[in-house]
């Protein structure tokens, strides 16, 4: 899955070169109640997303497994057509993510696959 925000033009690619940090998992860690609000965000509640500082293999598996969830949950979110928001942490723009597409699901290099690639399949 990728974004590419409307206001500075960078592209994030989930478990590539960018995290996510979504509204469901942040209200969780501070007690929110969120109820059916976890199914979808607005503008005042948007997912973070952000580039990974070194490369997504500097990642602990911890962190890389938890992104595999995560994006796996936000990926059938926004297929079943539930609006969802995020926020780019280079330019602060937020915006609405994108509809599910294919071309989403093919992020590996030719001839590489590992078991992360096997998540998009």
């Amino acid at each position: 899955m990728k974004v590419t925000c409307s206001g500075c033009s960078r592209t994030y690619r989930f478990g590539v070169d960018a995290l996510v940090v979504p509204f469901f998992s942040v209200a969780g860690d501070f007690g929110i109640a969120v109820g059916a609000g976890a199914e979808s965000t607005g503008p005042d509640n948007p997912d973070l997303v952000a580039a990974v500082e070194k490369n997504w293999a500097s990642l602990d598996a911890e962190t890389q497994n938890e992104q595999h969830r995560t994006v796996k949950r936000l990926k059938a979110l926004v297929g079943k057509g539930n609006p969802r928001w995020w926020k780019c942490n280079a330019c602060g723009e937020v915006q609405n993510y994108p509809p599910a597409s294919p071309s989403d699901q093919e992020h590996a290099p030719a001839g590489r696959r590992t078991k992360w690639w096997q998540f998009w399949k």
